[in-house]
């Protein structure tokens, strides 16, 4: 990072340092984990943002922010979902049992079926997992596991459960 210009505020290169270690949190993350207020915080994302050095994308009620041009848009959709703690375990549970029923997914969630469905599409829309037919049943595994495996060890700090990673 250049010294110069918006760099010169130790905040903001701060705050820059910090989003480029840990990209896809929101403002609160931010906030709490740097110990920065969230009006001081918002004031020096707006000046990152506005100068072209950080990019702001809405998730949901969330707005994460990421060093523009450090993660690209697929690897942005895919860090948000797993950034989730359902979205999470699955993969977790997709690793260690692969081919997992729809089921056994809902038992060690201790989710309803809808609620397992629903975050399944989601994954399988960004091409994480994909599906297959047992009899009646659905089966899931890991599209890519090589790839899903460097993206959570790559961004391990940002997920759940660290301990086991």
């Amino acid at each position: 990072m250049e010294k110069g210009g918006i760099f010169d505020n130790n905040i903001r290169a701060s705050i820059y340092e910090f989003i480029l270690k840990n990209p896809g949190l929101h403002m609160c993350a931010i906030s709490r984990k740097m110990n920065i207020p969230k009006s001081t915080l918002n004031y020096h994302l707006r000046c990152l943002i506005n100068d072209g050095y950080i990019t702001q994308k809405q998730n949901g009620r969330y707005s994460r922010y990421y060093v523009k041009n450090a993660v690209g848009e697929h690897e942005k959709k895919m860090i948000s979902l797993i950034r989730q703690e359902i979205p999470y375990r699955i993969l977790l549970l997709l690793f260690l049992d692969p081919n997992a029923s729809q089921t056994q997914l809902g038992e060690y969630l201790d989710r309803h079926p809808t609620t397992v469905s629903f975050h399944m599409d989601k994954l399988i829309e960004l091409g994480m997992i994909e599906e297959s037919s047992s009899g009646n049943h659905i089966k899931y595994r890991l599209k890519n596991p090589e790839r899903i495996s460097d993206l959570v060890l790559k961004y391990r700090k940002l997920f759940h459960d660290n301990f086991i990673l």
